[in-house]
C-alpha cells in the first residue's frame, strides 16, 4: 500500500515539476480509484469526508490503516492476500471502467458538480432554458449506464418535454408527477382520494420516460407506476426505489451520489434550494408502442425498483 501511494504522490509532483499543479483533492481522488473490493468501506467513509477534511493526507492515513487491518484479518483467518495494486489484470473492461469512474469524478467550476468539465456542463447551456416540446426520432438507450440496452422505441416520432425538474426524494415511496402530458401508458384511478385520508388527489398512475444529461452523456430512466398528482408542487424521483434495487448511494459535498449493483456511477444530483434536484427531457412516445431489450435479471430488477403502490405518505408529500 505504501508503494502504491507513492507512486501516485511522486507523479503528481512529476507533473508538478512540468508546470501541471494537480489539485490536492483529485490526488486523493486518485487514491481511492483503483482499489480491490475489499476497500469499499474505506472508500465510501472517504467519499463521505467534507472539503476541508478530504485531503490526500487524511486518505493516505485511512489506507495505510486499513491495510493493516486487512493483513492481519488474513492471517489471522489464513486466506491468501489480494493480488498487487499495480498487477496487470486480465478483465480490461474492469479498467475501462475505473478510468472512466475517475474521469467522473472532475468537478465542474461552472455549475459545482462533480463529474464533468465547464465545456461540457449541460446545467450552464440550459440555465435559461424554459420547459418546451419538440419532436425527435427513435433511438437506442442504454440501462443504468451498461452498455446493453434497455428500451428500443418502434414509434416513428416521440414527443420530447425539455428541462423538467425532478427531486430525488428520500422520503417518497412512490414516484410522483403533476403534468399529465409526461405520462405513457396512463390508466386513470377514480377510487385513490379517499385512500391517500387527505386533500392530495391522486387522480392515476402510468410510466414516464425520463432522458438525463449527466457527466457529458446521456442517462435513461424508466420511471414505472408513477403516480399522477396534479396538486403535487414538485414531480418526486424515490430514491426508495433505488435502495430497494440494491443500488449504493451517498451524499458528499452537498451532491447525491448513486452507484449501480455493480458499483458503476449511475447519476450525481447537486443540491439546489434545500432539494436533491436534476433536469431531465421526458419522452413520451405518440403512438404508445416500445419494444423492451431485456434478459430476465434486468427485468425483475425493473419490477423490483418501480413494480409496487403505495399511497401511505401522499398527504405529506403535497405539503412539500
Amino acid at each position: 500500500m505504501s508503494s502504491y501511494i507513492g507512486k501516485i504522490s511522486q507523479a503528481a509532483k512529476d507533473l508538478e515539476n512540468t508546470g501541471k499543479v494537480i489539485p490536492d483533492d483529485e490526488i486523493a481522488y486518485q487514491m481511492l480509484a483503483n482499489l480491490p473490493r475489499s476497500y469499499d468501506n474505506i472508500v465510501m467513509q472517504s467519499y463521505q469526508l467534507d472539503d476541508k477534511n478530504f485531503t490526500s493526507l487524511n486518505v493516505r492515513k485511512s489506507l495505510l490503516a486499513e491495510y493493516n487491518q486487512v493483513i492481519v484479518c488474513e492471517k489471522s483467518d489464513a486466506r491468501p492476500k489480494e493480488s498487487a495494486l499495480f498487477s496487470i489484470e486480465s478483465d480490461v473492461s474492469r479498467k475501462k471502467n475505473s478510468t472512466k469512474e475517475f474521469k467522473e469524478r472532475r468537478k465542474c467550476f461552472s455549475c459545482g458538480t462533480v463529474g464533468h468539465i465547464t465545456k461540457n456542463c449541460w446545467k450552464s447551456k440550459n440555465a435559461n432554458t424554459m420547459p418546451t416540446h419538440q419532436q425527435c426520432k427513435p433511438s437506442i438507450y442504454k440501462q443504468d449506464g451498461l452498455f446493453n440496452p434497455a428500451a428500443l422505441y418502434a414509434s416513428t416520432y416521440w414527443t420530447q418535454s425539455m428541462n423538467i425538474e425532478f427531486v430525488v426524494d428520500s422520503a417518497a415511496t412512490e414516484h410522483f408527477v403533476n403534468d399529465l402530458n409526461l405520462f405513457t401508458n396512463f390508466q386513470k384511478l377514480y377510487s385513490s382520494a379517499s385512500r391517500a385520508e387527505g386533500t392530495t388527489n391522486i387522480l392515476g398512475k402510468g410510466d414516464v420516460n425520463l432522458e438525463i444529461m449527466d457527466n457529458s452523456s446521456k442517462v435513461s430512466l424508466l420511471l414505472k407506476n408513477v403516480l399522477y398528482a396534479p396538486q403535487m408542487i414538485r414531480n418526486l424521483i424515490s430514491l426508495r426505489k433505488f435502495d430497494l434495487a440494491q443500488y449504493s448511494i451517498f451524499v458528499k459535498n452537498s451532491k447525491m451520489i448513486i452507484k449501480t449493483p455493480r458499483n458503476i456511477l449511475f447519476l450525481t444530483v447537486p443540491v439546489s434550494d434545500k432539494f436533491y434536484t436534476t433536469k431531465a427531457n421526458v419522452i413520451k412516445i405518440q403512438n404508445g408502442s416500445a419494444a423492451y431489450i431485456s434478459d430476465k435479471d434486468n427485468i425483475e430488477l425493473w419490477h423490483v425498483r418501480f413494480g409496487h403502490l403505495n399511497m401511505q405518505v401522499l398527504k405529506d408529500f403535497s405539503k412539500k
